[in-house]
């Protein structure tokens, strides 16, 4: 019971609920469980962003072709062979929910690492998936890598199946993310990212959905597909790396699959 007696029900959604399960805080020592519900909360918004993602680009899809079709800017408008144009569609409802996938997804690893060490080393727990220095290359993540090569022998004995972890997923996916959540948060702005686009080819009443081109992410993958690998990829190193840690009961966590 709360004050004045009050019971309070508390309705998860979907999003929290998937993410409550990878980090079940009654799966965890109770002196951290705090970061468990932290970085499931990252982690919902991970997830839930991604799906909006998707939701949105259809959204825009449809309302880029009303515009053009429609537009007194286009009436009359014929495309010149000689002139080739791509319409271009600067639209924040998709470029919002990326945002959020790379702001969360840092926030996220922030929170996991703090839980990570925290759970192995109590009291000398590490604030914040921080860069360090690699091969003269400051990469993200690196000081809860070298932080647990640094760690006594024998005070931790999954350290070398954590660390390949990490550094798998640094190397695969997690750098490059936090590199673009980097340029947002420092910028504005992801550098190179592509917008929605369509090729003036035709006299605009002939213009179809299916020639839209949807955004693209610097390294070349469509925003929903990327953005849905996020969540996906996070949620699998969460699920391989949380049950590693002492004192957790690998048998109360789950995931949705």
């Amino acid at each position: 019971m709360t004050a004045m007696g009050v019971i309070r029900v508390v309705i998860v959604t979907r999003e929290a609920w998937r993410s409550l399960g990878p980090l079940n805080p009654n799966a965890f020592p109770e002196s951290f469980r705090g970061y468990c519900f932290a970085a499931a909360e990252q982690l919902s918004l991970v997830q839930h962003a991604a799906e909006q993602v998707a939701l949105s680009l259809e959204l825009d899809r449809q309302s880029f072709l009303r515009a053009v079709q429609e537009s007194n800017e286009f009436r009359g408008a014929s495309p010149d062979p000689n002139k080739p144009s791509i319409l271009l569609n600067y639209s924040l409802r998709c470029l919002g929910s990326v945002h959020v996938v790379l702001m969360a997804t840092k926030a996220f690893m922030d929170v996991f690492a703090q839980m990570m060490t925290a759970a192995i080393r109590p009291g000398q727990a590490i604030r914040g998936f921080n860069k360090a220095s690699r091969d003269g290359k400051k990469v993200p993540g690196w000081r809860v890598v070298r932080w647990l090569r640094d760690l006594p022998d024998g005070l931790f004995s999954h350290r070398d199946t954590m660390i390949n972890h990490l550094i798998a997923a640094i190397d695969g996916w997690l750098a490059e993310a936090i590199h673009y959540r980097d340029e947002v948060a420092h910028s504005g702005q992801i550098q190179q990212y592509a917008h929605m686009a369509l090729p003036f080819l035709k006299l605009p009443k002939d213009l179809t959905l299916s020639e839209i081109q949807d955004p693209r992410m610097p390294n070349g993958q469509q925003v929903a597909e990327y953005s849905a690998g996020i969540a996906q990829k996070i949620l699998d190193l969460v699920d391989t790396t949380s049950r590693l840690l002492p004192g957790v009961q690998a048998e109360l966590l789950g995931r949705e699959r």
